[in-house]
């Protein structure tokens, strides 16, 4: 029995080793190929437009290979595509103190600073890259950006309507002023001063509005507004709103945006609380849009209603961009819903880059009357 078990040991522990050893070898070669495609991997994710997915690859990389300066430049460029300036800089400063004369890791600098309206010293360091590589397209493309007129930070929108009235009642008459100012960051404030006549009556109401962009993805507003001893406009004017990106395609180019508003008007009607929400789609880098908005509206007596809001505009040339759109968005009275819809098309023409022209036509109907408005205004920037 020794001798035999002896025998079939020796007749198996070749074939045992055998399989072993390609058990091995293929682990090795898994190994190998899970290691080998990770920074080709990042950089397809890049090329993709998957930055997210991208920049995790890097960072993995990164962590097996700390000193490679091309994983650091790439990892930056993926970062600043995520609005991460700040991760950004770190890795594009980490490639120079590891290859001084990596220009692209100085041009992603350069980018960072034009974004944060460093001028001088994004000037400086494209001319660093453009010393070393004359003909680089992105650094000329940003000496270009560079050299053009600052941006206009300043705009005034002057706008007058008319509203004809029908069931022989007297016209009524607006005039809307709003200055605003665009700080560096995506950061804009406005004020609106509205003087609107009612017949006999004339009410004048004051308005306070900033907007952010936490993100290119996310905008948010709020907006606070007061018409003292008003008898018509509302007295106190609270909202919150913004915009919302929740996809785009860039080989289009398209984006699908969530357009939302809360607000609370108090009046001589009492308090009304409005919600607007809905998406809009742009198109060929908004040369096309349509939007489609959902109302509710709550009275302080507990009445409701719901409306809707549908919008296309769209650019007709160079200069010339229309809209046209149709609303049904009935009105509270108290404890009534007032039923109101109305149409309405308009023109906006720019001069040049500083000044806009625009008019628009609309008509609402409602059970007491129809109203029919010419709108009229300008935009200057500055």
């Amino acid at each position: 029995m020794r001798s035999l078990s002896r025998i079939g040991f020796r007749r198996l522990h070749p074939v045992a080793a055998s399989l072993m050893a390609i058990c091995l070898s293929l682990c090795v070669a898994g190994a190998a190929q899970a290691e080998q495609p990770l920074y080709e991997r990042a950089v397809a994710a890049r090329a993709a437009q998957d930055h997210a997915t991208a920049a995790q690859l890097f960072e993995a990389v990164l962590r097996r290979e700390p000193r490679n300066a091309d994983a650091l430049v790439l990892l930056g460029y993926s970062r600043l595509a995520l609005d991460q300036p700040d991760a950004a800089r770190t890795a594009f400063e980490a490639a120079l103190r590891l290859a001084p004369d990596y220009q692209d890791a100085r041009l992603g600098l350069a980018q960072i600073a034009f974004r944060n309206a460093n001028r001088a010293g994004a000037s400086d360091l494209v001319n660093i890259v453009l010393a070393a590589q004359p003909d680089s397209a992105e650094a000329l493309a940003l000496r270009a950006r560079l050299d053009a007129p600052p941006p206009l930070r300043w705009r005034l929108d002057l706008g007058g309507e008319y509203h004809d009235l029908s069931a022989g009642r007297h016209p009524w008459h607006e005039a809307i002023t709003t200055l605003s100012y665009a700080f560096g960051q995506g950061t804009a404030i406005s004020g609106t001063l509205r003087h609107a006549d009612r017949g006999a009556l004339d009410d004048t109401q004051v308005l306070v509005r900033l907007t952010h962009a936490f993100s290119p993805r996310l905008t948010v507003y709020g907006l606070i507004g007061a018409a003292p001893d008003a008898d018509f406009l509302p007295k106190r004017t609270f909202a919150l709103g913004g915009n919302v990106r929740l996809w785009h395609e860039d080989s289009l180019p398209a984006a699908l945006w969530v357009n939302f508003e809360a607000k609370q008007e108090s009046g001589v009607e009492g308090k009304v609380l409005t919600t607007r929400i809905g998406p809009r789609l742009v198109l060929y880098d908004d040369a096309l849009a349509v939007s489609v908005d959902w109302l509710h509206g709550k009275g302080e007596a507990g009445t409701r209603y719901n409306g809707a809001l549908v919008r296309l505009e769209g650019q007709i040339n160079d200069r010339l961009r229309g809209v046209v759109g149709y609303a049904y968005a009935p009105e509270i009275d108290r404890t009534n819903v007032i039923r109101a819809q109305g149409w309405f098309a308009g023109l906006s023409y720019d001069i040049d880059d500083s000044l806009t022209l625009r008019a628009t036509l609309a008509r609402e109907t409602r059970d007491a009357y129809d109203r029919n408005t010419l709108a009229i205004g300008l935009t200057k920037r500055f």
